[in-house]
């Protein structure tokens, strides 16, 4: 029951995503980001009752949720795509940079690290493809590593990019950055340390990457730029993130089960020696 409830939470992102896309269409103007027809907060007022549906819906999720500690081929897969993304991201950017296009310091920063994001991505992705559960590397530097790519891309859509609470489009953008960015400090937790009580956070990081980067940010990118205000460098971008989105969704649905046995005390090594 748990799963079905869950599962159909999750279809809400999908159908508000529809909507968003009619909206954007319709009734903005590509150019600014500004609304045509109808109240702005009436937008905001549907994000928000989606994201009221996800805290609530996290509460489906186990604590300790065993499908953390088990073998999840769509995962690996997901995140095999993800790493590859983010890696034709990287190529597509640095042959822009060849190519003469004007760049600056925070521009070829942002190149470099979405390379270590996609190598933690394969990384990740090839450990739950060959049926591994413990964490991909060592350290657990390999995954931070991989979410600065979304500390910058965050920062630079905040304060270099033309935003405000009256143009939807801008704000989009800056929610699905920070909810990549979310999401990926979660999963870094969760998959080093998945015996710990992260179930319900992180079904609503999931989520809220899910509604952010796969509903609304990739069909954004894809109306952008078929309109001709989109980079090719930007639709894919774009992408990128619609994928990781994708992984948060298979996150959510990994917490929404068993909880993990209880861990039974191990019992001492070796007993104190009698005094003589």
């Amino acid at each position: 029951m748990k799963r079905l409830t869950a599962g159909i939470s999750l279809l809400v992102p999908v159908a508000a995503g529809a909507v968003r896309w009619l909206d954007l269409v319709n009734f903005c103007d590509l150019t600014t980001g500004f609304v045509l027809l109808g109240p702005v907060w009436a937008r905001y007022l549907c994000m928000a009752m989606v994201l009221s549906l996800g805290v609530l819906a996290s509460f489906l999720a186990a604590r300790r949720p065993s499908g953390l500690v088990r073998r999840s081929m769509s995962l690996g897969l997901l995140c095999l795509l993800a790493g590859g993304a983010f890696a034709a991201l990287a190529g597509v950017q640095l042959a822009a940079l060849l190519g003469g296009a004007e760049a600056d310091v925070l521009e070829t920063a942002q190149t470099v690290l979405y390379l270590l994001t996609a190598l933690w991505l394969l990384l990740l992705g090839i450990s739950r493809v060959a049926g591994s559960t413990v964490a991909p590397s060592g350290s657990a530097w390999t995954g931070i590593l991989g979410t600065f790519a979304f500390y910058l891309l965050t920062v630079r859509r905040f304060c270099f990019n033309p935003s405000g609470i009256v143009r939807i489009v801008p704000t989009v953008q800056v929610f699905s950055a920070l909810s990549a960015l979310v999401l990926l400090q979660g999963a870094v937790k969760a998959f080093y340390l998945p015996h710990l009580p992260v179930g319900r956070g992180l079904f609503f990081r999931g989520y809220l990457a899910f509604f952010f980067c796969t509903c609304l940010e990739a069909p954004q990118a894809v109306c952008l730029y078929l309109g001709g205000q989109y980079t090719l460098a930007q639709l894919a971008e774009g992408l990128a993130l619609g994928v990781i989105g994708l992984i948060g969704l298979r996150c959510a649905a990994l917490t929404v089960g068993e909880e993990q046995p209880e861990q039974q005390e191990q019992p001492e090594a070796a007993e104190e020696e009698p005094t003589r």
